[in-house]
């Protein structure tokens, strides 16, 4: 399907659910940099390939926003469209919020799907719009009625970490979480970040690219943990290795329900900035909610002497691959075919030949000629530029 094809039915599904502008953001449920396949609406919507970038339909135009690192790339991959490109940054762009300001008329309504924005991003919006007579309305996932050959949520195989590498027990981290709830009166912590989630449980997996962590949702009680992940995910060993450590196992897709059946009376802490829409209109009115930075993004950013020493010898080890790799490219013979993509994998190569080398924290940014001037460049297969 072409892009102006996605526009006009996305356009069509604006008026079935009487809104007059459709934001498509580049996230996921769970606030995440990077997102899985099945999230990666806005460059399915718009074909531009960044991870970073926000996507606007009215029903007469379409904008997208992205930063500096992509407006080359983007110009590109917009070329013909029907997309106007708007690099923020640069002097005199406007943001979306003022460019639906000046497009709308007094009375109009803007749609997102409330599982992809945070409670901070609605609040930015309302009070950017504030006056406007514009209103915001939370809906479902327009795009997802389109896209027909969508790929599915994850299923890959979660595993656990040794102490050997974490220097500390998922029980003793349970216990410090409990601590600083116990310290702001609240009886639940809702955990929606999936690198939270995988220190918290000390578990890592293999969701999104680049990204060792598995979609899923974490609820820390007085009592007991849950995590809401799909049972597809979990092998035995794992699953009776953290049920032997208090953890209890839902789907994925009932946590709205496990919040909204959340006692009377009971103190919820969540991060505004992590925490979607979705989840916060599924918690109990007569429950109180606090609203903070996460627990255990505090916790994880002060690192013990186990995970300090593994990065100092993470390091050794990638640069030892890098000098390996200079010196291969020194005596490397050029008469033979080489492209971007060809220098990228021997480099990948050598650091694959380190201990515990578990894959890449993105892809290898090796570019030649015009294509050095394009930020976040992966290589492609194809001749280089200029």
């Amino acid at each position: 399907m072409e892009t102006k094809e996605k526009l006009d039915r996305m356009r069509a599904l604006m008026a079935d659910h009487k809104v007059d502008a459709w934001l498509v953001p580049s996230a996921d449920p769970h606030q995440s940099e990077y997102v899985a396949a099945h999230w990666q609406a806005r460059a399915w919507m718009s074909g531009f390939t960044g991870s970073a970038g926000t996507l606007v339909v009215t029903h007469e135009k379409a904008g997208l926003w992205t930063d500096s690192r992509y407006h080359i790339r983007a110009a590109q991959e917009l070329e013909g469209s029907g997309i106007g490109l708007f690099k923020a940054g640069l002097p005199g762009v406007i943001d979306y919020y003022q460019w639906l300001k000046q497009e709308l008329a007094d009375g109009a309504v803007i749609g997102f799907d409330g599982s992809l924005l945070s409670l901070n991003a609605v609040e930015k919006m309302e009070t950017a719009l504030a006056g406007s007579g514009i209103a915001l309305a939370a809906k479902g996932d327009l795009v997802g009625e389109i896209w027909t050959d969508r790929p599915g949520i994850p299923l890959e195989k979660v595993f656990l970490l040794d102490e050997e590498f974490t220097g500390e027990s998922r029980t003793s981290r349970f216990e410090r979480i409990r601590e600083k709830m116990n310290e702001q009166g609240a009886q639940a912590h809702l955990i929606p970040m999936l690198d939270d989630i995988a220190w918290t449980l000390n578990i890592r997996g293999n969701d999104v690219t680049f990204n060792p962590v598995a979609v899923s949702y974490l609820l820390v009680l007085e009592d007991s943990v849950r995590w809401f992940i799909d049972p597809a995910k979990v092998p035995q060993e794992v699953q009776a290795a953290l049920e032997a450590e208090g953890v209890s196992f839902f789907d994925y897709q009932e946590m709205n329900t496990h919040l909204s059946q959340l006692p009377k009376d009971t103190t919820i802490l969540i991060d505004p900035e992590k925490t979607n829409c979705m989840l916060r209109e599924a918690i109990p009115a007569a429950c109180e909610v606090k609203y903070g930075t996460g627990i255990v993004t505090a916790m994880k950013a002060i690192k013990n002497e186990i995970e300090l020493e593994g990065i100092r010898h993470a390091h050794l080890r990638d640069g030892a691959a890098v000098a390996r790799w200079l010196c291969w490219l020194d005596q490397v013979d050029f008469t033979e075919y080489h492209t971007e993509i060809t220098l990228a994998d021997k480099l990948t190569a050598f650091r694959a030949e380190g201990a515990h080398f578990q894959g890449l924290s993105f892809s290898t940014i090796s570019a030649y000629k015009a294509n050095s001037a394009i930020g976040h460049y992966s290589p492609q297969p194809k001749p280089p530029r200029g």
